[in-house]
């Protein structure tokens, strides 16, 4: 294997220049927060002495926890009914908006992010989903 060659050095300051605009993460509001934990020193980091007071403007850190998907379960019952007439046995069918897969399909979009699909995995346009189901792609971990 090659040796990779060092990147000549610019003579330029690592960082922003002067004047740029920094990012970062935006806090939320406090409103917003389940719970607000405050952490004192208890002891000065250069003398060991004890510390007392209230800082009036703490460094905020926020930890944003996404809770875990849970799945949207909804049991559709295709009842059988005899004919009186005729004694034939007729099952009710699915709405037409019902996926008969029983899970909801998605396919990538051009971000490669997962997008919900409103046809079933193989449409009448012949169209093939190219994903699997949002559930099994971010829950699971895998794609067909």
């Amino acid at each position: 294997m090659p040796k990779k060659t060092r990147k000549k050095n610019s003579g330029k300051k690592r960082g922003g220049r002067p004047g740029h605009k920094g990012h970062s993460r935006f806090l939320y509001n406090v409103s917003e927060c389940e719970s607000v934990l405050d952490h004192h020193p208890q002891t000065c980091s250069c003398c060991g002495e004890t510390l007392l007071g209230e800082d009036a403007k703490p460094y905020r850190h926020q930890i944003v926890e996404i809770p875990p998907i849970s799945p949207i379960i909804v049991e559709h019952r295709l009842h059988q009914l005899m004919c009186l007439e005729c004694g034939t046995l007729t099952r009710a069918t699915l709405p037409q908006d019902v996926y008969s897969s029983g899970y909801l399909w998605c396919q990538s979009s051009s971000s490669g992010n997962c997008v919900e699909r409103t046809v079933p995995p193989q449409s009448k346009d012949g169209a093939e989903c190219n994903a699997r189901c949002i559930w099994d792609k971010h829950v699971f971990g895998y794609s067909q």
